[in-house]
C-alpha cells in the first residue's frame, strides 16, 4: 500500500511539473518547481522504510527541501507576527473605545456642571438693578 501511495504521489507531482512548464515567467516556474521538488523530497523521507542516508537523495533534492522548509518557516513566522499585530490592534481599539466612553462621560459631566452653574448664577442674578439708573437686569433662561 505504501508503494501504491508513493507511485500515486509521483504521478501527481509529474503532472504538476508538466503544468508548470506552461508558465511563461521563468522565475515563477523555477520557484514553483523548486518548491514542488522540496515537497516531493519531504514525502520521499516520510514514505521511506529504510534507514535514511545522504546517498538516497540527490543534491538538488536536499537543496530544494531546505529552501522549501525555509519558505514555510518564514510563512509561519509571518502569520504569527500578523496574529500579534491583530491582537494589539483589537486591544488598542478596545482601549480607545473605553477612552471614548470615559471622554463622553466627562463631557456630559462638564456640560451638566456648566448648565448647573449657569442656572445658579441666573437665579442669583434674577434681581432688578439699581432703581436710580432706570435699568432692570433681564435674565433669559
Amino acid at each position: 500500500e505504501r508503494l501504491l501511495i508513493m507511485d500515486n504521489f509521483k504521478n501527481v507531482f509529474r503532472n504538476i511539473s508538466d503544468i508548470m512548464d506552461c508558465v511563461g515567467c521563468e522565475k515563477c516556474k523555477l520557484h514553483a518547481k523548486l518548491e514542488l521538488l522540496g515537497l516531493g523530497t519531504a514525502l520521499k523521507i516520510l514514505f521511506t522504510k529504510d534507514v535514511l542516508s545522504v546517498d538516497m537523495f540527490e543534491r538538488n533534492e536536499i537543496l530544494a527541501l531546505m529552501v522549501t522548509l525555509g519558505k514555510y518557516s518564514d510563512a509561519i513566522t509571518f502569520i504569527e507576527d500578523m496574529e500579534q499585530q491583530l491582537k494589539l490592534k483589537k486591544l488598542k481599539q478596545n482601549m480607545h473605545g473605553y477612552v471614548d466612553i470615559d471622554n463622553e462621560w466627562e463631557q456630559q459631566q462638564q456640560t451638566q456642571a456648566t448648565h448647573d452653574d449657569t442656572s445658579t448664577e441666573a437665579a442669583e442674578m434674577n434681581v432688578t438693578g439699581d432703581e436710580s439708573d432706570g435699568f432692570d437686569v433681564l435674565i433669559y433662561q
